[in-house]
């Protein structure tokens, strides 16, 4: 593990297959733990001889009751502009970008992690809205009433319409678990999958695990003080916000070491047996380690073929809020597979996954693969965790000891 300040280092370069490789690690069981805008060109003509413009004259100073009347009318403008702000998230460059949990958006409302696909699809028609009503009209300027010797014409052309930021589908965010050799595993929820993509933005940098962390914090900031909350508060929103995060982080982790133990269970408990054998006929139809495998499965193909033809999304985020082993922990992150709220769906497809064969699990090289696939799952939230720092480390030492690892 590099020291705490350290970059955290790259996976080695994966092993291509298909789109891109599945694995950064071999299927025999590697377990080492915009700104658009619109130009104008002007084309100038010379001004005939004899023919002048009119000179400029100076405004005139205001008076002292004209410049209070511009101040009043700026303080107005302030205050109308600050309200319009809660609920508007046009950023330093006037465009709807960058949403975030804790944004506002107009017609949507308070951007969060559970809404935040939606909230993205909902800025982006903002944006195509935004900017067709903001398409700069071709200026020509006056010319005298001799149109033969104009003045001067000034022709201001524009570039094409530039389009909206284009927002990534569900299934070009996962393809980047694919392409992308720093994660290399399938996520087990949305939560997980829009947590570890926030995370490929800070871990090449120094200290990037708390600049994750405080960006977080600074939104919740702004949220909580939006709603009315006092300035202490506010913080107090925000580290709690943080924190809360780490914790999620570690529900990963935990359920990548469970999946992990289960699948290993699995693998020793068909070795050598007859490969005719069903694995409900050799394990039963409940045994843990056959959730996993039905959600890589379903997870491959949600992200080449869609909802529609699961009819349902694999990734959903369920959340456990019964008694916890951390007392100031109040949920665990789930997915529906694995986690205390089996989706119906997911039992379905567990009890069909449960007719496969012995000699079918090795030979497609599910189990191997999946493995795997935990293998680096497990490494990427334990190395996230390992990089934490402050009161953050703290709550990160705490998770990893209660699975066992080594504090940081």
């Amino acid at each position: 593990m590099p020291p705490n300040n350290a970059p955290i280092p790259k996976t080695p370069t994966p092993v291509s297959e298909d789109q891109g490789a599945l694995l950064d690690v071999s299927f025999e069981g590697n377990n080492s733990f915009d700104p658009d805008s619109y130009k104008a060109t002007a084309r100038f003509t010379e001004v005939p001889d004899g023919v002048f413009n009119e000179p400029a004259t100076a405004d005139p100073e205001p008076t002292a009751e004209e410049r209070e009347a511009a101040r009043q009318a700026e303080i107005s403008q302030r205050r109308h502009a600050a309200q319009v702000g809660k609920h508007s998230v046009l950023g330093a460059t006037g465009k709807y970008e960058s949403i975030t949990p804790g944004d506002y958006l107009p017609g949507f409302g308070p951007v969060t992690y559970t809404n935040l696909g939606r909230a993205e699809e909902h800025a982006a028609h903002l944006e195509a809205e935004r900017t067709a009503n903001q398409r700069p009209q071709t200026r020509v300027a006056p010319t005298p009433a001799n149109e033969a010797e104009p003045v001067l014409a000034a022709e201001f052309s524009e570039e094409p319409e530039p389009v909206a930021p284009t927002k990534l589908t569900k299934q070009e965010k996962l393809n980047i678990f694919e392409q992308d050799e720093r994660l290399q595993f399938y996520p087990a929820t949305d939560r997980e999958e829009e947590q570890a993509r926030r995370a490929l933005n800070y871990i090449e940098e120094e200290h990037g695990v708390l600049n994750m962390l405080d960006e977080i914090a600074r939104h919740n900031y702004k949220y909580a003080r939006q709603d009315g909350l006092s300035d202490s508060k506010a913080r107090h929103a925000g580290n709690i916000a943080r924190q809360s995060v780490v914790r999620e982080m570690g529900d990963h982790l935990g359920n990548a070491l469970d999946q992990l133990a289960q699948l290993r269970a699995l693998e020793q408990a068909t070795a050598g047996l007859n490969p005719k054998l069903s694995l409900a006929e050799a394990v039963g139809d409940d045994h843990p380690a056959l959730a996993a495998l039905v959600r890589d499965c379903d997870y491959e193909t949600f992200r080449r073929d869609g909802k529609d033809k699961l009819g349902f999304n694999p990734l959903s985020t369920k959340e456990d809020r019964g008694q916890q082993a951390d007392p100031d922990k109040n949920k665990t992150v789930e997915d529906i597979y694995t986690g205390s709220q089996q989706s119906e769906d997911a039992h379905e497809a567990i009890q069909r996954y449960a007719a496969t064969t012995i000699g079918e699990l090795y030979r497609s090289r599910e189990l191997q693969a999946t493995i795997a696939r935990q293998t680096v799952r497990a490494n990427f939230w334990d190395n996230i965790l390992a990089h934490t720092e402050g009161a953050d480390k703290r709550v990160a030492n705490d998770i990893r000891e209660r699975y066992g690892l080594h504090a940081a």
